[in-house]
């Protein structure tokens, strides 16, 4: 078991590839879990690593968008030449808020799907 502080290249490689569960293991956490107190990257780090490697951005967004679901999910949604990120309630999207860029979409997808709130300090 780990206790150092996950790498910050570790944490959003790890959301985007979804192994994030499987790299809180090596942090002792095997149930349930938290994942907001092991994820100490910012807002603005995660943008900027999203837009240098868009080979997991886009592989991230093509799931997302190839799997959500119908009810009481977030998603995302491609409209008018950019982003919406969702609450679903039976096949209806609900409190979409419009994203210019697919980065911008995923942060604010992770940040609602995971219930992440993103380190400022590092910011």
């Amino acid at each position: 078991m780990t206790r150092t502080p996950i790498p910050a290249e570790t944490q959003i490689r790890a959301l985007l590839t979804g192994t994030l569960a499987d790299i809180l293991r090596e942090y002792g956490e095997f149930a349930i879990f938290n994942a907001s107190k092991y994820i100490t990257i910012s807002r603005s780090y995660a943008l900027e690593f999203m837009k240098s490697d868009p080979i997991l951005t886009n592989g991230y967004l093509e799931r997302v968008l190839k799997n959500h679901g119908t009810h009481d999910v977030f998603t995302i949604i491609e409209v008018n030449g950019g982003y919406e990120v969702a609450w679903m309630d039976h096949g209806v999207p609900r409190f979409a808020k419009f994203h210019a860029t697919k980065e911008d979409a995923i942060v604010d997808y992770m940040s609602s799907e995971l219930h992440l709130k993103w380190n400022v300090k590092s910011d």
